[in-house]
């Protein structure tokens, strides 16, 4: 699978062609991508593989930003503090995110009899939608904008996702009417059951509420693609290009 197949909704350009032909405004400004694409580029010569923290310092340099630490949802925030980023660095490429974890109150009495009750299985899917709204709410309430970027490896480029989260585009896909199941017991003794979500007949979420909480989003191309105002791809190629932030400048 490839960057393409993940995001089919996205067009990936150049770097350098979506800052000539201004794609990306007002999403980043052209000479803070240019100065990230120059950092991976330089970087990605070490031997060593490029850590989502070392990711996460140069994209907040290039913005003139700072970063927030800690595993929340907010990674970075730019220099103002009106714009809140989310940065995920993916090792693999693969559709599916973990978004964080989602805890549920009563969780050991509501789960046993979520597996046996579909009405107590749909409330407390309806809870853990509920969880997941209010973190974008949390976000939006403090910052003007929460941007979502990835950053993916294919080959040897570089590709960059950037989404401009709409909370009532958010409210209105949270609001459908999705099929919730407990996935069937795994033969691995190690492993739990997970409780998913549908959409359209394709899972979209998924729950690991058995095991350490975590939450996953299964198909980040189509949520986004449903809860943005606006979602960019740019290809940042790592060899047989240089970026020259003056030279490049000069001509914006």
């Amino acid at each position: 699978m490839n960057v393409e197949q993940l995001f089919p909704d996205v067009t990936f350009n150049s770097v350098t062609g979506v800052v000539f032909t201004d794609r990306l405004s007002p999403l980043i400004d052209s000479s803070k991508l240019l100065t990230f694409a120059g950092y991976l580029h330089s970087y990605s010569k070490l031997p060593s593989r490029l850590s989502s923290d070392l990711i996460e310092v140069m994209f907040s340099e290039s913005i003139g930003g700072f970063r927030l630490p800690g595993g929340g949802k907010i990674d970075i925030v730019d220099g103002p503090g009106k714009v809140a980023y989310q940065l995920k660095t993916m090792t693999s490429l693969t559709k599916s995110i973990i978004w964080g974890r989602i805890a549920l109150e009563d969780k050991l009495s509501m789960i046993p009899a979520s597996t046996i009750s579909y009405d107590v299985c749909q409330l407390v899917a309806k809870s853990i939608v509920s969880k997941l709204r209010e973190d974008f709410i949390e976000v939006l309430d403090s910052f003007e904008s929460f941007r979502y970027l990835q950053l993916m490896k294919d080959g040897s480029d570089m590709y960059l996702v950037i989404s401009e989260i709409d909370l009532d585009k958010l409210e209105q896909f949270l609001d459908n009417d999705f099929r919730w199941s407990w996935t069937s017991k795994p033969v691995n003794p190690r492993k739990y059951p997970s409780l998913c979500g549908h959409y359209n007949g394709q899972k979209i979420f998924s729950w690991s509420g058995l095991s350490g909480n975590h939450f996953r989003i299964l198909d980040m191309g189509l949520f986004l693609s449903k809860i943005s105002k606006k979602v960019v791809g740019v290809k940042i190629p790592l060899s047989g290009l240089t970026y020259n932030i003056k030279e490049i400048s000069k001509r914006l």
